[in-house]
């Protein structure tokens, strides 16, 4: 049988790492060989801490999360970066799963930001550390600081590598498919190889890539693409987010065929953009070109005004709803900090207006804690309808708080269980509402 809480309290008073360990974790998430205890989030540092710096990596490890995170008393990188340094000093601790918390010090350390002085040489060393925790993102960024000589003399053999690297890793890497692209196509760090360079560009360019569609319009432009694919690369880049390069280009091409209404109408919108090149192309045109072609033109970029403000709204419905999504995120947090007592004493009424909030912005686990809240509130607070409302709105929506939803449903009258339903439906209208326009 193993040690209860009391006795494995003693062992860590006594020096005895693992129960130090034990016992953080104990005081950090609530819970002791699946029975609840008292959270206590001060005490938790307090043993992830003395577990530490007595060699634990896996406390050092967490210490330098804490501190990273908005849950530790400072929130500091400095702090964390000392503890990820800790843990990792016994060069056996597994990586694996490290990479977001690495690559974040890396970060810090690139831009300057938490409390870090701008520091390349340490933010290559966190950077590789990332990659092996699996950050491809950080494999992309040693790339850049060897094309671009940070904190290394400049190398582009050793940039190449990288970039190879991170495509390996991720299958959604696409700037490191641009990357590979320009290399291949201009020869640096590589042979030169057009065919490589188009299919590098063309993965990144059907991924929506702009600077990508760029690339390969420039390359079908100059001869140097494999006679495969008829797309009108400069169209897809001028409309996907408004490349101003690739909308003067369309112009070029246009004035050289002789479609000059269409060449004015692409200048104007280049031009509209602060292109000087396309402001000036303009002028020459103007001196040559017919009354019909102007107001051809005029048409021409009436509809093209259309067809961007048409992307632009699309584009503002998806930055709503990522907004909407960090919102909920945060929100969400919030919570946890109080439903748990994190940095903050516990309450579960503060913890419930924030789950409720969050809710209301698409969190599915928000809808399942914010049930619980409903039954841990202190009278005159708890209320079983609304916790059965939230529980059935997370299973229905989202599959979750069947068993929870199933134990209460037990407890409740029909009568009651009637309301809680239509608490329900009026949570959900509440979330419908709250949804950005489609």
């Amino acid at each position: 049988m193993g040690l209860n809480f009391q006795d494995t309290l003693k062992k860590a008073e006594g020096g005895d790492i693992e129960a130090q360990h034990a016992i953080a974790e104990a005081y950090f998430w609530g819970s002791f060989d699946g029975a609840d205890i008292a959270d206590d989030f001060a005490q938790a540092i307090n043993w992830y801490r003395k577990a530490a710096e007595s060699g634990h990596a896996d406390s050092a490890y967490t210490l330098g999360c804490i501190y990273l995170s908005r849950l530790g008393p400072k929130g500091d990188a400095s702090e964390a970066a000392k503890w990820y340094d800790k843990a990792l000093a016994s060069g056996s601790y597994d990586l694996n799963g490290t990479g977001c918390d690495l690559l974040e010090i890396a970060d810090a350390y690139y831009f300057g930001q938490k409390g870090l002085a701008i520091n390349y040489s340490e933010a290559l060393k966190w950077y590789r550390l990332a990659v092996e925790g699996g950050s491809y993102e950080a494999a992309y960024k040693l790339g850049n600081m060897y094309a671009a000589g940070e904190g290394v003399p400049k190398d582009d053999n050793e940039a190449a590598r990288w970039y190879h690297k991170t495509a390996e890793m991720d299958s959604y890497a696409w700037d490191a498919w641009y990357k590979l692209g320009l290399i291949y196509r201009d020869g640096i760090g590589v042979p030169k190889d057009s065919e490589k360079a188009w299919d590098w560009l063309d993965q990144a360019a059907r991924k929506g890539h702009a600077d990508a569609q760029y690339a390969l319009g420039m390359m079908q432009l100059a001869g140097e693409a494999p006679d495969i694919d008829g797309a009108d690369w400069f169209r897809e880049a001028a409309f996907n987010k408004g490349h101003v390069l690739a909308q003067l280009a369309i112009g070029e091409k246009a004035e050289g065929r002789g479609q000059l209404g269409s060449a004015y109408a692409w200048y104007h919108i280049a031009g509209s953009k602060g292109n000087a090149a396309a402001r000036s192309k303009l002028d020459l045109l103007m001196p040559r070109i017919s009354q019909d072609d102007i107001w051809d033109g005029q048409k021409t970029h009436a509809g093209l005004l259309l067809e961007f403000a048409k992307k632009e709204a699309w584009r503002a419905s998806q930055a709503l709803k990522d907004a909407r999504r960090e919102h909920a995120n945060a929100l969400e947090e919030e919570g946890d900090c109080y439903f748990y007592g994190r940095g903050v004493p516990k309450d579960y009424g503060f913890a419930y207006i924030s789950y409720r909030e969050a809710a209301r912005h698409g969190s599915a686990m928000a809808l399942y804690h914010a049930g619980l809240c409903c039954l841990k509130r202190e009278e005159p607070y708890r209320n079983e309808m609304e916790a059965y409302a939230y529980w059935s709105l997370a299973l229905t929506l989202h599959g979750l708080a069947r068993d929870e939803l199933a134990k209460l449903e037990e407890k409740m009258s029909p009568d009651d269980r009637v309301r809680g339903q239509e608490i329900a439906n009026m949570i959900r209208e509440d979330i419908e509402a709250n949804k950005p326009g489609e």
